[in-house]
């Protein structure tokens, strides 16, 4: 048996956690709180590894800490409010999103958390959860808005992981 170990040892690619970057308003914590729970089950099993600044460490250097999360993700969430797009900072965190997109290394995923005008910006042009970037705020049962952006952030997990698939 040990030597059939070895045999199979490598035949099936060994299951790989999706690096997820959260990009958010502080006025959008709620929003970033819900998301979190509709996402344990991913994140208990290790299929998401997701971060965002309120891991910083104590001492840490925050701007350095940021940049090498961001320069390190397989995906980019961003949680989109007039609020995030208010932020100064946010934009420095879109555009090396989207220069990491340009390359090929990275996914931006612009999730709709409450109306404004996203349309008119430079990630507009990626598909946005929930359904057609229908604001989650707007849902009527917003439980169900945040639980088909967990279906489409497994998916994409899933098609990242098989891509023959």
């Amino acid at each position: 048996l040990r030597l059939l170990d070895h045999v199979f040892a490598g035949a099936f690619p060994a299951h790989q956690s999706l690096k997820v970057f959260v990009s958010y308003s502080k006025a959008d914590k709620k929003h970033l709180k819900t998301l979190k729970k509709h996402l344990s089950p991913l994140t208990r099993d290790e299929t998401l590894l997701t971060w965002t600044d309120k891991e910083l460490l104590p001492g840490a250097e925050w701007d350095a800490t940021i940049r090498h999360q961001l320069a390190t993700a397989d995906v980019v969430l961003l949680l989109v409010s007039a609020d995030f797009m208010a932020t100064d900072y946010i934009w420095k965190e879109i555009a090396i999103a989207m220069e990491r997109h340009e390359r090929g290394e990275a996914l931006i995923v612009p999730i709709i958390v409450r109306p404004c005008l996203w349309q008119n910006t430079a990630f507009a042009r990626f598909s946005a959860l929930p359904e057609k970037g229908q604001p989650i705020t707007q849902w009527n049962n917003e439980d169900e808005a945040w639980m088909k952006v967990a279906q489409q952030i497994k998916r994409l997990s899933d098609k990242m992981n098989h891509p023959k698939f």
